[in-house]
């Protein structure tokens, strides 16, 4: 049972569903999109801009480091000032960094405008997932509406990766930065319209301490990855234990405080702590699984940036087409239970990328694989959403919504570290770097699919009615 304080009942203001959903989608593509998009221009970037070797990896960082760090600050953000003014506020300056990023001519400038992308990002997310929970109305509405956004951030990853192909051969680099202003502004635009304000707003006062741990905590945590990618072992233990002493001291002062920053009773239920774990095992896996999939089109295969972008778009077709029967699974067996069957399928689904060698076929074993995946994880976003949201108060969606945007950051980060730095120590273009990492991947979907079961207690009552 949810505890009492965290519920709140459902509030259908008879708008139309479309709209809202339409802008709210959009939100979410850009902020996910803006993450991967990147990833394939990197060589046009570093060499048009002289970024370094030892510069490359603030490319991605000066994004990813500041949209962490901040995001569960930027859910707090929403719930004290209403989360429509939180959503407006971070498409537009998501639509200005954007644009200065895309016309940086040093490199730090750039990293710049990447930061402010990140700290736009940071308000932005939280506020699109509790909108979620606050514009449609409780049922078949909201179940709709969180299908939706499940495929569009379960897509999203693969949508960057293509745009961004298309944009760095047919262009450059810089429309990958500039394809989200248009969007962004689009959206900021038609939110007024579009979406109601937030009614019940969190006033409470924030302990700086508190800010301050959370974002020293994750921001270490994020740096301490970087180090391991680039091999420097001392640094990546030394920023570790920094995060962990910070990341404790958080917890510790949540549990104690009478107006936390994000209330233990959030993360604890465990409807929500098995969301958080399906959305982070998600982040972890696929983010993961595209990167290295991206290295080895183009490594291996000898695709083009735009031929490899191609080739990854059955994934984000099928994950629009599985957030279609996802209710139905969902009514049907439960979110528990369909969770836990999907990302069982999708790590089993991961597995005959093991073969992924020089002499590997596209359309025999790597075609295949993306529309298994695509077909189970889309359940299992959707349904990981659902949870991870159930039973939060309006006041509280935000911090909600911050800390599963987290969940998949950093599950996104540590999957393309891992797999990435596995990769690369077993060899990369064979069978043995390719093939180790994604076998990994399949082992942590098939992981959270257990650590599911076990939170939820399906084990436990299926043993009891044995």
């Amino acid at each position: 049972m949810l505890s009492t304080p965290f519920s709140s009942p459902a509030r259908n203001r008879g708008s139309a569903f479309w709209p809202p959903m339409l802008v709210i989608a959009a939100a979410q593509l850009i902020v996910i999109m803006n993450n991967a998009i990147v990833n394939i221009a990197l060589p046009q970037l570093t060499e048009d801009l002289s970024i370094s070797a030892g510069q490359q990896s603030w490319v991605v960082t000066s994004y990813l480091l500041v949209f962490g760090s901040v995001l569960l600050v930027g859910g707090k953000v929403g719930d004290a000032f209403g989360h429509r003014r939180a959503f407006i506020a971070g498409l537009i300056g998501t639509a200005v960094f954007a644009a200065l990023a895309g016309s940086a001519t040093a490199p730090a400038w750039y990293f710049l405008a990447r930061a402010g992308q990140g700290l736009s990002a940071a308000v932005l997310a939280p506020a699109a997932v509790a909108l979620l929970s606050t514009t449609f109305a409780e049922g078949h509405e909201r179940a709709k509406a969180f299908g939706i956004y499940g495929a569009v951030t379960g897509a999203g990853a693969a949508v960057g990766v293509l745009a961004g192909g298309i944009l760095t051969d047919l262009l450059s680099w810089r429309w990958t930065m500039f394809a989200s202003v248009p969007l962004a502004l689009i959206a900021a635009g038609a939110a007024p319209l579009v979406l109601s304000a937030a009614d019940a707003l969190d006033r409470t006062r924030w302990h700086l301490q508190d800010v301050a741990m959370v974002v020293v905590g994750v921001a270490a945590f994020l740096l301490a990855l970087t180090e391991m990618e680039h091999g420097r072992g001392l640094q990546a233990i030394a920023l570790t234990a920094l995060a962990a002493v910070s990341l404790a001291g958080f917890a510790r002062r949540q549990v104690r405080s009478r107006t936390p920053l994000l209330p233990p009773e959030l993360v604890t239920d465990r409807d929500r702590l098995s969301g958080l774990i399906v959305v982070g095992a998600g982040g972890l896996g696929p983010t993961g699984v595209f990167v290295v999939l991206s290295l080895y089109l183009q490594e291996t295969l000898h695709m083009s940036p735009m031929q490899a972008a191609l080739a990854t778009l059955p994934y984000p077709i099928g994950m629009m087409v599985s957030s279609q029967f996802s209710e139905r699974l969902i009514s049907r067996f439960g979110a528990v239970k369909t969770v836990v069957w999907a990302l069982g399928l999708s790590g089993l689904g991961l597995l005959p990328l093991v073969l992924a060698g020089p002499g590997a076929s596209y359309p025999a074993l790597v075609l295949p694989v993306l529309v298994v995946i695509s077909l189970t994880m889309g359940p299992a976003f959707v349904a990981g959403s659902r949870l991870a949201m159930t039973g939060v108060a309006e006041s509280h969606s935000g911090a909600m919504g911050a800390a599963m945007n987290s969940s998949a950051e950093l599950g996104g980060a540590v999957g393309v570290t891992l797999l990435s730095a596995l990769s690369l120590l077993l060899g990369t273009g064979g069978t043995a770097g390719y093939g180790a990492a994604m076998a990994s991947a399949g082992a942590v979907l098939i992981a959270a699919a257990f650590a599911v079961a076990l939170v939820s207690g399906a084990f436990r009552r299926a043993h009891a009615r044995a």
